[in-house]
């Protein structure tokens, strides 16, 4: 029977069986729930959606060649888990397919083939799907078995693989076809899913809902959203509209296509004729199918823009045209293969690229006499860096493209806009500017890479200091990568640090981790199956947050040691410490984040760059509290509501019944001290209430505490607030109170048959008593006896009272009588203190909110009551799922993102290493792999600091020291010093009267203020007595940042901050 409750559990989940409009009819689903047993993929459904998830278990794919390119597709899709997984490629194992296959190793070379080679290991990171080796060339009767194929190298002949493609058409329904391979510092994607495809969602992305202000009668209509908020919606887009009072013609409307006039307001449809609207309703967006048409692979190559202009996408917008060459520059190595048995150019054969030049010449000269597709002059030089390189695979390239292609196979189901039709991209900005490397191969697992950057790089690779700050989905990405490209090899280090345990819940995502690992440090086994790979592979593993307070592990001497930072954490507040530490020791760093489909990379380098905290990521979505309260108009508001009452309920209350027993006093000091007289008295409310519950000690009376508060929740203050603002409310000008964002809500009575409220009083049953520990005998947990108690529970009449609600954040709190209060305040002490006899902090727990745990009652609790708040105020409901999602804060995450946003950082660190100068050689990216949407960019760069006549913030003039300097420049300066020297110090090089200086944010001058013997002290003294702290051991230097005036005229200052070290023997110098 638990067994049976836990799939029961999971399915509910994921079919939303609460408010859902979703039917899955068939086994998908079921499967779905017992895979998610055995691996939490919440992350993964709350990208896809768990019916797109349902219909991606049932696919069935075929992978041909297992290079690297195949590798990452075959991880990337095993990881996301369809039903079956199906590898070729006969090839015997090489010793570079090393260098890029994760799971294959050197003693397998020349023994067995790569699909065999790395089949077992692929297993084992999904074990609930079904993978399989083919041991000959697939035919039209196999093929016609699977949803998708991929072609990774040209394993077979380029007119068999256009055959297979050719065949994957004229089935019924299509097969997806897809076409990539990676080519040295060069890559593709083709993408073909029949001639008629449907797109069901072009986005992903949730559809969004406004509160209609008003509606035009016109040719066109107009509609004008309410001023809270803006719209998000794009010409074109599709609406559908409801509760509009007045035209209820629109709201019999299954969609209306708009056209956007502004942020606040659309046009629509022909309203001149429809009844006059009396009342907004509300507005939201709908998806609406879309068809589009591929073309054939022997078709589209030649002419790639043949049906439409947008089957040829270009990536880096800063490179005009890169697209078209490439494209006659693949053309062109087809053609070599054909007339070379098979076989690509030669690595770095002049010859051969010199063929490939003159193939290309030939076929953009036929196209142009066709009038099909052609550049106006090829451009050699790509061309031969394609040719030279085109029989090498890099793990940089196979990662990006293997993470793009993956995500395409799953876009067969109709979620996401498939690549429509060729996705190009190469990397040759990162070859060596001087073409004079040595690029001898070594017979090692490093030599497509050699091939293409040389002996020389090779060896720069091997021998970085890195620190990685994260070990989730990037980190285990980046420790692949380094480990296969031989990064951090020999003398090299990658310091890799993480607090975090491994869960079940990573292991959808973060490949490198398996069911034995669950529990174990998140770094130690990332590093640990890294140096499995590459035995060279040298790794240190810390568990240590890099912050503040951890500089005494993560000490000067660490970061004046690092060639660079990479970074791979979720959150802003790390990255901005770690982006100030960066700057402040001038090093690199390199920062990557996901967010389902969408991933981003920026480069931070000294002196070149802007760096992260130059620009402020947005910020979430926030509700006003007098919204979440009264005035909920949206899902999301009841969701937060109800996490708040889950959080107020079972967390802090009990807390503070935990605190009150450990010192009464101290408690109540700390409350009044935090909280006005009001707040207080809620607080000790909440105490008291709970207290008495404590004492009756059963389970039963845990029922009708949860029945009372259903009546609190959902009618008595529900009927409060339409005493005090009834629904025909007007205020003091006239307009109706309940318009616009303000819905009038409707009291709920508990109905023991509808499962929704029974679910909230067993879910605040059963949390309530493990808050506190009141025994639960399994019995007692049943609906059947939850609602038998519930029954028989007595409630008082309503009486209605005369209170302030508060309407608006920004209106004051209304004024109490304050005798009143205090003794209510003192009554409740003394009931307090006579109810806590007895009793001990230990018979509480504060639960904290767990969304991962299905038998805990947490979700139930929050979904339960964010849908019956909905219902008071007639909000759609959501599904469980959508709860958990937005309660527990779940960031969407997917494998495919993760994979490609990684191989493009690597490149990025490729350049690093070799230290180039040029910010336009760095890529920023910003990828969305929904749309497709590929933005590739040249890092921001770093604003100089000049003088200014008129400076707003000072209110006069402003002189820059030197002029045009940067943040990264510092000043550095050797200690002792007394803090007369450091002012005579600026008084002399710069023409600066000091007025202040400051120590980090201990001020310790102000001239005319602070007291004059502090100038005869060593600055590291001052420091020492003004902050009352030793320095640590560790500290080897401080950042002084000095404010003055310029001798003569004195106009104010900004200068460089200066770097004071601590007795160390450093000739002063500028970094200027």
């Amino acid at each position: 029977l638990f067994f049976f409750f836990k799939q029961k559990t999971a399915y509910e989940i994921l079919s939303g069986l609460v408010g859902s409009e979703m039917c899955i009819r068939d086994r998908s689903t079921w499967d779905l729930d017992l895979q998610m047993q055995k691996r939490d993929d919440s992350r993964t459904i709350f990208a896809y959606g768990a019916d797109t998830l349902a219909r991606i278990t049932q696919m069935r794919i075929l992978i041909i060649g297992m290079r690297g390119m195949g590798f990452e597709i075959a991880k990337n899709i095993i990881l996301t888990g369809p039903k079956a997984v199906t590898l070729y490629d006969p090839t015997l194992v090489k010793i570079n397919d090393v260098g890029t296959n994760f799971y294959i190793n050197e003693s397998q070379v020349g023994k067995v083939s790569r699909a065999q080679a790395c089949s077992t290991q692929l297993k084992e990171l999904n074990p609930y799907i079904e993978i399989d080796v083919l041991p000959a060339e697939p035919t039209n009767e196999l093929l016609k078995t699977y949803s998708v194929i991929f072609v990774t190298e040209l394993l077979l002949p380029i007119k068999r693989i256009k055959e297979i493609d050719a065949f994957c058409r004229a089935s019924n329904p299509a097969i997806g076809f897809i076409f990539t391979m990676a080519m040295g510092l060069y890559g593709f994607t083709f993408v073909d899913f029949g001639q008629k495809f449907v797109v069901k969602d072009a986005n992903g992305e949730n559809v969004s809902s406004f509160v209609v202000a008003l509606i035009t009668q016109g040719n066109p209509g107009i509609v004008r959203i309410h001023e809270e908020k803006r719209h998000n919606f794009n010409d074109g887009d599709y609406v559908k509209f409801r509760e509009v009072e007045g035209m209820p013609e629109l709201n019999a409307m299954p969609g209306v296509q708009i056209k956007v006039i502004d942020k606040h307001s659309f046009s629509i449809c022909d309203t001149s004729k429809f009844k006059d609207c009396t009342k907004g309703g509300i507005v939201e967006g709908i998806k609406m199918p879309t068809e589009i048409s591929f073309k054939a692979l022997a078709d589209s190559l030649e002419n790639p823009l043949k049906s439409a202009q947008d089957c040829l996408i270009n990536a880096d917008l800063r490179l005009f045209g890169r697209a078209e060459q490439l494209h006659i520059g693949l053309e062109a190595i087809f053609a070599f293969t054909e007339k070379n048995n098979n076989n690509l150019p030669r690595l770095n054969n002049a010859d051969d690229a010199n063929a490939v030049i003159a193939l290309a010449k030939a076929i953009n000269e036929e196209a142009k006499a066709k009038k099909t597709f052609f550049v106006e002059k090829v451009d050699e030089e790509v061309i031969r860096n394609m040719a030279r390189f085109a029989a090498a695979e890099i793990c940089t390239v196979c990662s990006f493209f293997g993470g793009i292609a993956a995500q395409e196979a799953f876009k067969i189901v109709g979620k996401y806009h498939p690549i429509h039709q060729w996705l190009h991209y190469d990397c040759f900005e990162s070859l060596p500017p001087l073409d004079n490397v040595n690029r001898t191969l070594k017979n090692c697992r490093y030599d497509d890479q050699i091939a293409i950057y040389g002996q020389e790089l090779q060896a720069k690779l091997a021998s970085l200091k890195l620190l990685m700050i994260g070990a989730g989905a990037l980190g285990c990405e980046f420790i692949k990568a380094f480990s296969l490209m031989g990064i951090c090899c020999h003398d090299g280090l990658l310091t890799v640090t993480d607090n975090d345990h491994i869960e079940l819940s990573n292991l959808n995502r973060q490949f490198l981790f398996r069911q034995k690992d669950i529990g174990h440090s998140k770094s130690q086994v990332a590093c640990g199956v890294g140096k499995n790979c590459n035995p060279t592979f040298k790794t240190k593993d810390m568990k240590d947050f890099v912050a503040a307070t951890t500089e005494h592990i993560f000490t000067e001497e660490i970061w004046d040691g690092l060639d660079a930072i990479i970074g791979a954490v979720d959150n802003i507040k790390a990255r901005m410490y770690i982006d100030g530490k960066c700057v402040w020791h001038n090093k690199p760093f390199l920062d990557s984040g996901t967010l389902g489909t969408k991933a981003n990379t920026q480069v931070v380098y000294p002196g070149l760059t802007q760096s992260y905290s130059d620009t402020i990521d947005p910020q979430e979505d926030s509700y006003p509290m007098c919204t979440i309260r009264n005035f909920p108009n949206i899902i999301e508001h009841t969701i937060e509501w109800g996490r708040n009452q889950f959080e107020g309920l079972f967390g802090e209350t009990p807390k503070n019944a935990i605190e009150y027993l450990k010192g009464a006093d101290a408690f109540l000091k700390q409350v009044s001290a935090g909280t006005t007289i009001t707040g207080t008295i809620e607080i000790l409310k909440a105490l008291k209430e709970l207290l008495i519950l404590k004492k009756k000690g059963t389970f039963d009376a845990c029922i009708a505490f949860a029945r009372e508060r259903f009546h609190n929740l959902f009618n008595s203050s529900i009927a409060q607030l339409l005493f005090t603002f009834p629904p025909d409310y007007k205020d003091q000008n006239g307009v109706p109170f309940w318009t616009g964002p303000k819905r009038a809500p409707s009291i709920i009575e508990l109905d023991m048959n509808d499962d929704l409220h029974m679910m909230f009083v067993r879910s605040m049953a059963n949390i309530l008593s493990v808050a506190l520990h009141i025994p639960c005998p399994n019995e007692c947990k049943t609906p059947k006896y939850v609602a038998q108690v519930a029954s028989s529970v007595k409630l008082p009449p309503f009486v209605p009272k005369k209170v302030a609600i508060q309407t608006d954040d920004k209106e004051p709190v209304a004024a109490v009588q304050l005798g009143d209060e205090e003794k209510e305040f003192d009554e409740l002490k003394k009931e307090i203190a006579g109810l806590c006899v007895g009793l001990k902090p230990s018979d509480f727990e504060s639960i904290e909110f767990e969304k991962d745990d299905e038998t805990n009652f947490h979700v139930d609790y929050i979904h339960s009551t964010a849908n019956l708040r909905a219902r008071n105020y007639k909000i759609p409901e959501c599904d469980k799922l959508r709860t958990r999602g937005v309660a527990g804060h779940i960031i969407p995450a997917i494998a495919t993102a993760t994979a490609m946003i990684v191989g493009s950082m690597t490149n990025e660190l490729i350049k690093v290493t070799q230290k180039f100068s040029k910010i336009e050689l760095y890529k920023n990216a910003f990828v969305n792999l929904a749309l497709p949407l590929f933005v590739f960019s040249e890092p921001a760069e770093v604003s100089k600091i000049v003088s200014k006549a008129m400076d707003p913030v000072m209110g006069g003039p402003v002189k820059a020291v030197p002029e045009g300097h940067t943040k990264w420049q510092k000043i550095e300066i050797k200690g002792p010093l007394k803090l007369s020297e450091l002012m005579e110090y600026v008084k002399k090089n710069y023409s600066v009267e000091v007025t202040m200086v400051v120590c980090g944010e201990l001020p310790l001058y102000m001239a005319g203020m602070s007291p004059k013997d502090r100038l005869a002290k060593n600055l590291e003294d001052l420091v020492v007595e003004l902050g009352k702290s030793k320095l640590a051991p560790t500290v080897k230097s401080m950042r002084m940042d000095v404010m003055g005036e310029t001798l003569g005229k004195g106009e104010s200052v900004v200068m460089p901050s200066f770097k004071y070290f601590l007795k160390q023997s450093i000739i002063h110098k500028a970094l200027l």
